[in-house]
């Protein structure tokens, strides 16, 4: 991995789920619309992998570790902006 140099903000459908026994379903427009801002850290063709903030030694900046990568599928992104 290379370090990370842009930052993206993503608006997409997150998934959800209920615990224990249930009588009926959740309604479907309970679904959770999600914004997250982050570092990019990777992008393919299938998803998206952001990072709140990373660590990196300094002054190299090539050994780094992710606090918390989240992958996104690009099938979940309904927006995604570049800064």
């Amino acid at each position: 991995m290379k370090q990370p140099t842009e930052i993206v903000y993503v608006t997409w459908v997150d998934s959800f789920s209920e615990h224990g026994w249930q009588r009926k379903l959740p309604p479907e427009e309970d679904s959770l619309g999600t914004v997250s801002v982050g570092w990019l850290i990777e992008e393919s063709e299938r998803s998206i992998a952001i990072s709140s903030s990373y660590g990196c030694r300094v002054p190299e900046g090539e050994d780094f570790s992710l606090d918390s990568p989240l992958r996104i599928p690009k099938a979940a992104i309904l927006r995604m902006e570049r800064r």
